[in-house]
């Protein structure tokens, strides 16, 4: 039995300090991922501290519709002020939810006269109009909520404005790389075949070339490049964003 004992007891300890090392590279495996995560996740005002920028776009302007609904009952002198705000808080929450609630109708609408709001520089300028109408008509409401137009309409600008500069080193790294084949590029970044690049091919394209883009800063990217609006960039737009030297191309204006 001692024997036994002999024996088995090396073998038990043996095991249990295994089982302890592999709980500790478990333990490591985890911590660093989790370290990863923090370090990848974009908090910055660009991300609009990780939220989306429709949520943020959309909020604004449920509350200028909000701060219009109000001034209609408490400022009599400024009834076509009021109503020209919640006509602007209405093309707002229209434009943030286009793809919910809007007639291809309307979108071509927006295409065709209201260009400058269909892409994020022009919705930003946009936003900071709406914020400085309320801003100037003292009130509590007005105030805060011209206030956040404001900041809204700022952030929207300096996502357009860095994202353009991401998306230029972006196309210097893809002409550098496709030798003169625009295609067989567009080929190698269309990762399933489909024949068009989708927002997570394009952050795969962007990151290969050393560029890390934010989930607003992919929308602004997709939404400056994709100019038929089917949310995803095909053969035809890859060359254009190639090809176009003009950076106002890349604020709506061709």
């Amino acid at each position: 039995t001692c024997g036994a004992e002999h024996w088995l007891f090396p073998i038990s300890v043996s095991a249990m300090e295994i089982k302890k090392a592999e709980l500790y590279q478990m333990g490591g495996a985890v911590v660093s991922q989790l370290k990863n995560a923090e370090r990848d996740e974009d908090t910055s005002i660009t991300n609009f501290m990780g939220y989306s920028m429709r949520v943020v776009g959309l909020a604004g302007g449920l509350g200028t519709i909000f701060c219009a609904f109000l001034g209609f009952f408490t400022s009599i002198t400024r009834l076509a002020v009021y109503a020209y705000v919640g006509f602007f808080g209405i093309i707002i929450v229209t434009l943030e939810m286009s793809d919910l609630i809007c007639a291809n109708s309307f979108k071509a609408w927006i295409e065709k006269d209201l260009k400058f709001l269909s892409v994020l520089l022009g919705r930003g300028i946009f936003h900071c109009f709406v914020g400085s109408l309320l801003f100037w008509q003292w009130g509590f409401f007005p105030i805060i909520v011209g206030c956040f137009e404001i900041f809204i309409g700022i952030v929207m600008v300096l996502v357009s404005v860095t994202t353009t500069q991401k998306l230029s080193s972006v196309k210097r790294g893809i002409i550098k790389d496709m030798h003169g084949d625009a295609m067989a590029s567009f080929a190698k970044y269309d990762k399933d075949g489909s024949g068009y690049i989708d927002s997570r091919e394009f952050v795969a394209l962007s990151k290969e070339h050393g560029i890390n883009l934010n989930e607003n800063e992919v929308s602004a990217a997709i939404n400056l490049l994709d100019t038929n609006r089917d949310g995803r960039i095909s053969k035809e737009e890859f060359g254009v964003f190639l090809t176009t030297k003009r950076a106002t191309h890349f604020f709506g204006f061709k």
